[in-house]
């Protein structure tokens, strides 16, 4: 089930530059399946979401193009990529209106059925989310640092410990202890990633966050200074 946001504009000339730099309104919507990013450009009239599930849309200058290749239009943030301050102001069918602000989130997938996992956090707990996950890496890397290390001492105790036996037996010496202890050694095993996700946090970010009902919805865009864009 969709909804549909009808977003209110300024006019825009019909002539499209092959760059032209546009306000847009950047989506990382929920598909379905999981959560795609796309834009939607000064002469676009409508947002297309679904329905009951968290969507986040940021308000930002950016440069917009055509790409004959896909047939898409593409933004080109890596050149102009300039996030606006401000409240958006959402408008139902009945006429009435309500301001929503930007908040911190992130979101994630946990194990289990992919679609019927992603989970959302914001605010603080959205922090703890990121932290969380940025605390499993950090004890991940430092495990495959002592793997490291103690990989790099086991092989050259191998080799070490082989060179011996060689030379041993060459001068016509007894082996059979350290061939034995040779058996004993056993090679360090590399540490496993965190499992705890399919998708692991993205880092914290702000945005309008839309989770609506269906129906039809006008959003209007107020930057810090209180003027529409």
């Amino acid at each position: 089930v969709l909804f549909f946001i009808l977003i209110l504009i300024g006019p825009a000339g019909a002539d499209v530059p092959v760059r032209q730099e546009q306000f847009i309104y950047s989506v990382m919507a929920f598909n379905g399946k999981d959560y795609s990013g796309t834009f939607c450009g000064e002469n676009s009239d409508a947002i297309y979401l679904i329905a009951d599930q968290d969507n986040f849309i940021t308000a930002r200058k950016t440069l917009v193009y055509y790409w004959p290749i896909t047939g898409d239009w593409k933004t080109d943030t890596s050149a102009l990529n300039y996030p606006f301050e401000g409240t958006l102001e959402l408008t139902d069918k009945t006429g009435e209106s309500r301001i929503i602000n930007p908040e911190r989130y992130t979101y994630y997938n946990v194990q289990g059925e992919y679609e019927l996992n992603w989970e959302v956090a914001t605010g603080d707990e959205a922090e703890k989310a990121w932290q969380h996950y940025q605390g499993l890496i950090d004890e991940y890397w430092q495990a495959t640092s002592q793997y490291q290390q103690a990989k790099t001492a086991f092989d050259f105790m191998m080799n070490e410990l082989t060179k011996k036996i060689t030379e041993m037996r060459n001068s016509g010496t007894d082996v059979t202890e350290l061939v034995e202890t040779l058996k004993t050694l056993r090679s360090p095993k590399p540490p496993q990633p965190p499992d705890d996700y399919i998708v692991p946090p993205s880092p914290v970010q702000s945005a309008f966050i839309l989770n609506l009902p269906h129906g039809e919805y006008n959003i209007c865009f107020f930057n810090e200074d209180n003027a529409v864009m």
